[in-house]
């Protein structure tokens, strides 16, 4: 038989094999600011951010959990914070579930967190004299600021003059031969005190 043939079309099917994921997932954990490391201890805050940076080769992150003191793990996302837990030291154990439930063996972080509340003093030298609600000084009055110790680091102290936050970090002894200031004039003196760590103290007046 002579003629012509006709073509026919083929479809070629390319067989993908499945992913095998028998790898866990890997957190890696870094603790943000505010912080401070001394002779070996990290101390944060309730305000710390603690990022989790999380990898998986192939399935993909299911879920994160972390467990405080070798308590119960809870499920957790990035960043984590310890607002509202006791102060003192913690053990921080975060684990990762992948897609195909590959679990991380659990990695540890210590860290002592200390949400300190802090205590300003004033001194009054010179002449000083209480009545009833009234505070009565003269030019010759020097005010002196005695923030409470705290272990974690510096302490700044802000004040301000007739003004509703304090805005002037503290330094010396303040006099109150002030310019401006005259006999039988009224005026605030409002301060308050910050450690490293972020801790406010709540505004405090004179």
């Amino acid at each position: 038989f002579d003629g012509v043939r006709s073509p026919t079309s083929t479809t070629l099917v390319v067989a993908v094999p499945p992913i095998i994921d028998t790898t866990p997932p890997i957190t890696t954990v870094s603790i943000g600011d505010p912080k401070l490391v001394m002779t070996g201890i990290t101390y944060v805050a309730g305000t710390t951010p603690i990022h989790l940076s999380l990898f998986d080769n192939a399935s993909g992150i299911l879920a994160t959990s972390l467990r405080v003191n070798s308590g119960t793990y809870q499920a957790v996302t990035t960043p984590v914070f310890l607002a509202g837990l006791t102060n003192g030291k913690m053990t921080l154990d975060f684990k990762s579930v992948d897609k195909n439930f590959n679990v991380e063996v659990f990695k540890r972080t210590l860290v002592t967190l200390t949400n300190v509340a802090l205590s300003t003093q004033v001194n009054a030298g010179g002449p000083v004299d209480v009545h009833e609600d009234d505070v009565l000084v003269t030019a010759a009055t020097w005010l002196t600021l005695i923030p409470s110790y705290t272990l974690n680091g510096p302490v700044t102290t802000s004040y301000a003059f007739d003004a509703a936050t304090p805005n002037t970090r503290y330094l010396t002894p303040l006099s109150l031969n002030r310019p401006g200031w005259t006999e039988g004039t009224i005026h605030s003196f409002v301060f308050r005190s910050q450690d490293t760590l972020g801790n406010v103290e709540p505004l405090q007046s004179f």
